[in-house]
């Protein structure tokens, strides 16, 4: 309660009476029912015009609450005519034109309650771009020239279908500097992609927006149960599909400590997936040795060599006693032709190196 105080006392310090009431409060946890979110705006007569509907189910695991809102035609149909209602009302006291608002709301035996209403802007994080994805009209474009969607028209022969925003989380507790998504393995989850947004996955709290498009209402829920964590990777590793492909695909060889598999300009005929213990790559000089990385299980080694069939351009050598699965370059060149997972995994790595190496040099210079 002291906290409740703390911040009341702060922020109507800030704003006005009519923006922050001192005396009643809406806490959200608290509202029964379902939740549902809404962009719209008054248009230029303040009339109000709905761009998007949603329901926003509760995953399984709140860490991911905003994880997916879909709309359907059940959905438009059944709210539509509740939310038009609900904007006339308010604008009765606003007095609002040309105003866009992000609303969510709370639905209890038939009854609309707002929970959060933010003027100025559409949905965030992408949200707004699901009307563009699954009907093809910009509600930025249509605020900009005071048009509004004829939903009977754009729900028509779409029915049946549902289609929805989802976003992909980074998982909970994942170091996102030493991971990364496993997008090829992610992707499968959907029936239908419609489009698909990457994001900043190291400084945001996820790396996908995805607009799809599916049969049924099992779908939906059955989204809502994913672990995110299982599709992240470690950055030196390959995915489990790839790791197992390849796994199949060697020949199992011991490696002692100091042991060199190849030299700098060596042919490049076999790669190596690490099993057990460590493997160092290294760049020798007239001065030493250069230790360019290290690398443990999981994580393929000698792969663009084999793969261009060019000489080795460093030396790798055994850091610690293990075990590793050899396999020949032509077997490897085989296994991307049949094996897209891996030709994306060899991708990763490769984007891995660069940009680590980018990192150095700019810290260096």
């Amino acid at each position: 309660m002291h906290e409740i105080e703390a911040q009341l006392t702060k922020r109507t310090n800030l704003f006005s009476e009519q923006v922050v009431a001192k005396d009643r409060l809406i806490v959200e946890e608290f509202l029964e029912g379902e939740e549902y979110a809404v962009d719209m705006f008054f248009d230029e007569s303040g009339q109000p015009v709905i761009t998007n509907i949603c329901h926003h189910p509760l995953p399984k695991k709140l860490d991911y609450l905003h994880v997916v809102y879909y709309t359907s035609y059940e959905v438009y149909r059944s709210l539509y005519p509740s939310f038009i209602e609900f904007f006339h009302a308010l604008n009765q006291s606003l007095q609002a034109r040309s105003i866009p608002i992000h609303g969510e709301f709370k639905l209890h035996k038939g009854k609309l309650t707002p929970i959060e209403l933010n003027p100025l802007r559409f949905g965030s994080d992408g949200f707004a771009d699901l009307s563009f994805h699954a009907f093809g009209f910009n509600p930025f474009l249509y605020f900009a020239e005071n048009r509004a969607p004829d939903w009977e028209a754009l729900w028509k022969g779409r029915e049946e279908k549902i289609f929805a925003f989802y976003l992909g989380y980074n998982g909970t507790d994942l170091d996102t500097g030493h991971y990364r998504p496993d997008l090829r393995n992610f992707r499968r989850l959907f029936s239908h992609i419609l489009s698909d947004t990457a994001m900043n996955y190291q400084n945001t709290l996820a790396f996908a927006v995805m607009y799809i498009e599916e049969d049924s209402l099992d779908r939906i829920h059955e989204l809502l149960k994913v672990e995110f964590n299982e599709y992240f990777v470690d950055l030196k590793q390959y995915s489990k599909k790839s790791y197992q492909e390849l796994y199949r695909a060697g020949a199992e060889m011991k490696v002692a400590p100091g042991q060199v598999l190849w030299n700098v300009n060596d042919p490049g005929d076999y790669l190596v997936l690490i099993l057990q213990g460590e493997l160092e790559v290294v760049l020798p000089t007239d001065h030493g040795d250069i230790l360019l990385e290290t690398y443990g299980p999981g994580a393929a080694v000698g792969e663009l060599s084999a793969f261009d069939g060019l000489p080795r351009s460093a030396t790798v050598r055994a850091k610690t006693r293990g075990k590793v699965m050899k396999i020949a370059g032509c077997v490897f060149r085989d296994l991307i032709q049949r094996t897209p997972d891996i030709l994306e995994d060899l991708f990763w790595q490769q984007v891995n190196r660069v940009r680590k190496l980018n990192h150095e040099l700019m810290n260096k210079y």
